[in-house]
């Protein structure tokens, strides 16, 4: 491991002190979504869930929504989420529940300027799949949302033997 990586893992306890006292500038949420496959174009998000790592904002600090595709659900197997869950009138679309998670977001940010996104292979899943949903509504994510991918720092952590 370089000198680098190890900061990056294990920062000092210096770091963790100054963070821990001053306001951090940006709001933290973790989330994950579930879909009906694996293609975000033909495909679409059954659920979505964050949690807002701070605990800052008001209200609740977790979101959590079954999202109505309007398409079978191919993949049950996977998340354990089924047609009939999800394809019901009760349950919000897509473009229904935009406005209900831009607030849960929001009221994380407070006076912060941008907020951290964090989901495990959002780069190759979760994002494009996000990205995908908005655009279909002709809305675009947030310009002030920046998103972590957990999954290269999780590889670099795994050693080959699996531990």
């Amino acid at each position: 491991m370089t000198s680098s990586t190890t900061n990056l893992v294990y920062p000092r306890r210096s770091f963790f002190r100054s963070f821990a006292t001053k306001a951090p500038t940006t709001a933290v949420i973790v989330f994950d979504t579930e879909t009906t496959g694996f293609s975000r174009h033909k495909d679409r998000i059954i659920e979505i869930a964050a949690r807002d790592l701070q605990g800052h904002g008001r209200n609740s600090t977790t979101f959590e929504t079954l999202i109505n595709p309007e398409i079978p659900v191919k993949n049950s197997h996977v998340h354990g989420i089924t047609t009939q869950m999800v394809c019901k009138p009760e349950i919000p679309r897509f473009k229904e529940m935009v406005p209900k998670f831009l607030k849960f977001v929001n009221d994380r940010r407070m006076d912060r300027k941008q907020v951290l996104l964090v989901a495990h292979n959002a780069r190759k899943f979760d994002v494009p799949f996000l990205v995908k949903e908005f655009q279909r509504y002709s809305m675009e994510v947030p310009s002030n949302w920046l998103f972590l991918d957990t999954l290269p720092l999780a590889q670099k952590l795994v050693k080959q033997d699996g531990n």
